[in-house]
Formats: C-alpha cells, sequence, structure tokens
C-alpha cells in the first residue's frame, strides 16, 4: 500500500514546482532581479495545491458524470463489468484546484477512481486493484508498443506526442505524451501515465491542460538569444565570485515566484505558460533561473539540488 500511495501522490501533485519548500535561502540574498516583476503580490497567499469544494449535486449532474466515467472505464480499466450502475455504492466529491483555478469531480468506486473536468473531460484515473507489488519483466519495446496501442485507443489528446518513456522504479513505466509547440515539448499540456506491460494496465494517470499562448514583446523587435539569457543571469547575482553558469536552453514553464517569494512560503507558479531560457546555474547549490524569451525578466526558478 506504501507504493501505491507513493505513486498516486507523484502523479497527483502539480507538475509544476509548487509544492517544493526547501530550497537554501543563500540565493535569494544574492539575486537581484533585473525586472520589477509583479510576482510579490503572491508571495504573501497562503497556497493550497487541492481543496474541497462545497458544491451541491443536483442528481442530472450525478447522471452525467456517472455516464462520462463509464465512457472512459473499458479503455482505462482493463477488468470487465466494471461500469459504474445504478445502485452501485460510489463517492463523488467536488474539489478546487488552484494551481489551475477550476473546480473538478471525482468519482470513487471500489475498483478505480476517476476524476472529471467541469466539462467532462478526464482528468484523472486510478486503478485501485494494480498490484504495485509485482515486478515488471518488459523491454522498454515492449513497453512503447503497449503505451502506444493503449493511447491510440483512449480519449486522450489525439495531438499529444509521446514524449518521455522510462522506468519508474521496478514496477512501473512512466510515460508523457505531450503537445509540442515550436519544437518545445509542453509539459503541461499533457498527459503523464504510470502503467505495467507485464500486466497490461495503467496504473494511474493524470492530464495537464494549460495551453502554452505567445507572449508578445512590446519594447523590442527581437528575442532574446541564449548568450543574452546567460548575461542576464549573471549580471543579475551580486555579493560572490562563485558563480558558474552551466548551459541554458530553451523550454516552455509557468512563471513562478522562486526569488521573489518571503522565506519559508511556498512556491507559486502562474497558471500561464510561456517561452523562456533555463539558464543552468552553480552557486553552492544547482539552480535554474527562468529568463523570458520575449522580455528578458527573470520570472521564476528552480532549484535542481
Amino acid at each position: 500500500m506504501k507504493k501505491k500511495s507513493v505513486i498516486i501522490c507523484v502523479i497527483l501533485t502539480c507538475l509544476v514546482v509548487l509544492c517544493s519548500v526547501t530550497i537554501a535561502s543563500a540565493v535569494n540574498s544574492k539575486l537581484k532581479l533585473v525586472s520589477d516583476s509583479d510576482q510579490n503580490k503572491i508571495c504573501e497567499e497562503l497556497y493550497t495545491c487541492i481543496v474541497p469544494s462545497d458544491v451541491s449535486l443536483s442528481k442530472a449532474t450525478e447522471s452525467a458524470l456517472i455516464e462520462h466515467a463509464n465512457s472512459h472505464v473499458a479503455t482505462y480499466y482493463a477488468e470487465k463489468d466494471a461500469l459504474i450502475e445504478k445502485d452501485d455504492p460510489i463517492t463523488i466529491s467536488c474539489y478546487y484546484d488552484n494551481t489551475i483555478l477550476q473546480e473538478f469531480y471525482e468519482i470513487q468506486q471500489e475498483e478505480y477512481t476517476i476524476s472529471l473536468a467541469k466539462d467532462y473531460s478526464l482528468r484523472a484515473f486510478s486503478d485501485d486493484s494494480f498490484d504495485y507489488d509485482l515486478t515488471t519483466s518488459k523491454s522498454k519495446k515492449d513497453a512503447q508498443e503497449y503505451i502506444l496501442d493503449f493511447y491510440k485507443k483512449s480519449s486522450l489528446d489525439e495531438n499529444y506526442e509521446l514524449a518521455y518513456l522510462e522506468p519508474f522504479g521496478d514496477n512501473l513505466w512512466e510515460a508523457v505524451f505531450a503537445k509540442k509547440v515550436d519544437g518545445l515539448y509542453n509539459f503541461y499540456d499533457s498527459s503523464k501515465i504510470f502503467f505495467c506491460p507485464t500486466q497490461r494496465k495503467i496504473a494511474t494517470l493524470r492530464v495537464h491542460s494549460t495551453e502554452y499562448h505567445e507572449s508578445k514583446n512590446l519594447t523590442s523587435s527581437s528575442n532574446v538569444t541564449e548568450q543574452e539569457a546567460k548575461n542576464i543571469v549573471a549580471n543579475s547575482f551580486v555579493g560572490t565570485d562563485k558563480i558558474i553558469i552551466n548551459s541554458a536552453e530553451l523550454t516552455l514553464t509557468k512563471p513562478n515566484n522562486f526569488f521573489t517569494r518571503q522565506s519559508g512560503s511556498d512556491i507559486i507558479a502562474e497558471n500561464i505558460v510561456v517561452k523562456a531560457w533555463r539558464v543552468e546555474v552553480v552557486n553552492e547549490h544547482i539552480y535554474s533561473v527562468f529568463v523570458d524569451y520575449t522580455t528578458g525578466n527573470i520570472i521564476g526558478g528552480d532549484q535542481i539540488k
């Protein structure tokens, strides 16, 4: 049961660095932001990813939820005769996701749990009959064949591409299907799936649906180059001679308050996806610093280790 709890926590938590609070304070005192970011206003918010929503469901809504949940069961749950029947003991709950500012429903049945968005699209699935103690013995080729076949039969976005496929411990494989924009994968617009090709089962999956919208640079006719991004970061650290910039790569990310948050508070990301340079910096620890591709502003970061 411990393995199951760990896996479900991994996939159902946010894809962004929202829940990490163990960040060294050294970089915060040495990085001077070059932009007048409006991130400060969210630093003082009390942050919780998922909270219960006090919503009364009508009989019509409950019926619609069951109907839509059943439409997914045949694909996501390997056992037969698993549809939710009228008199089955189920629990329907409503929650609010602060990371995307949306309500969603969770339908829990004895054998599985399905989460649906307000428009009844699939948000998450968890197979509660999955054997987390069974070691998977399939090769990467077998894992890829299984997950591609599963994905083709699923209701998930057909425009997603297989962007990541690797073993997850001894029992599972992890796959991520993501939307590609300008040659970059948007992992905030993706489906993350944990599965076992030996059992031919999906353990759990989570759909993320924050699309990328290109921002416009109103102050310049050209975008920030890789070297300019490195220079921006190098010039932003003050009071130390021990800054090493390892690399920089273009990515799609969510701006966050890593550098502007109050000491000890959570990292909070905005619900937008932008193109940015991820600049890796070594300063006692290893950090990623995000530099907006169109404005040159530092829009957050993360601690790698």
